[in-house]
């Protein structure tokens, strides 16, 4: 494992937990809720974990923001559950670590 790929893993709390090998599905997990998120409807995180097939999804939007993507919050009009949102204008931000 490379230092890139250290500071990946401690960024996302996963040292000692997350393996080399598994970075390549995480990073796919959060292009993927970029993708879902980006037509700027609201979502919830049940939702996403749906979309995406990952129980994560969560902290793929936590590191969405972390990169610099500003991810709007409310309450759902229909229930008690968050839901969040991306504005449309955003782009994909570069993930600086290679699988």
């Amino acid at each position: 494992m490379n230092h890139e790929q250290g500071r990946y893993i401690a960024s996302i709390g996963g040292d000692g937990i997350i393996q080399r090998k598994d970075i390549a599905h995480l990073k796919a997990g959060v292009k993927e809720v970029f993708k879902i998120m980006s037509d700027g409807r609201w979502y919830t995180i049940r939702e996403l974990r749906k979309a995406i097939d990952q129980e994560e999804a969560g902290r793929r939007m936590r590191e969405l923001r972390e990169a610099g993507i500003n991810i709007e919050k409310r309450r759902s009009p229909f229930s008690r559950a968050w839901q969040y949102r991306i504005l449309k204008s955003h782009q994909f931000p570069l993930l600086d670590v290679q699988a």
